[in-house]
């Protein structure tokens, strides 16, 4: 399953890298692409580990970019989406 977030005001592409990089370590979660010119992180995670991702992906988020961050879970679809 893909899902997509939109991460509102990300400006760093560090940020964008760390996010990217912790997310892919989740269980279940076999790819993910964070992508500071469209501020969408992307991730393929297994549909049976899907239930508890944005959670996850929302503490990740606030620990490695900052806390009044503003993350959105914009889909979800079998097939993979171009970013």
């Amino acid at each position: 399953m893909i899902k997509t977030y939109i991460l509102e005001d990300l400006d760093c592409a560090h940020c964008a890298g760390k996010i990217e990089e912790s997310v892919a370590k989740l269980d279940g979660v076999k790819k993910s692409t964070c992508t500071l010119l469209t501020q969408k992180l992307v991730v393929d995670i297994e549909d049976d580990k899907a239930a508890g991702l944005t959670a996850e992906v929302k503490k990740i988020v606030k620990k490695l970019a900052f806390e009044n961050f503003s993350i959105t879970y914009f889909s979800h679809s079998s097939f993979v989406n171009p970013i």
